[in-house]
């Protein structure tokens, strides 16, 4: 990646990152599940930090993010889903 600049860099990770936890959110609710928590999310893309309270830091972050921007929900606590909007979005791709 020669000639990028670390910020494009980064940008380019967390559209990555969002991307792929978007997919594992849409993933789990094919499969009937009613969503998932930031550690299962976190083992699935391999960013689980060892030790410490902070373990699901990482992915944590992300979580809020994608709640801030409307692609997401947390309706039972420790649970994502996509939100309707999302999931409907997601399908047609």
């Amino acid at each position: 990646m020669g000639g990028l600049r670390p910020k494009q860099l980064a940008r380019i990770g967390v559209f990555y990152i969002e991307e792929a936890i978007l997919d594992l959110l849409l993933e789990a609710e094919m499969d009937n599940r009613q969503g998932l928590g930031p550690t299962e999310i976190s083992k699935r893309l391999g960013t689980l930090l060892s030790g410490g309270n902070f373990r699901d830091a990482i992915v944590a972050g992300f979580l809020e993010k994608l709640k801030n921007e409307g692609l997401i929900k947390n309706p039972q606590r420790g649970h994502w889903m996509l939100t309707e909007m999302e999931r409907e979005n997601r399908r047609e791709d």
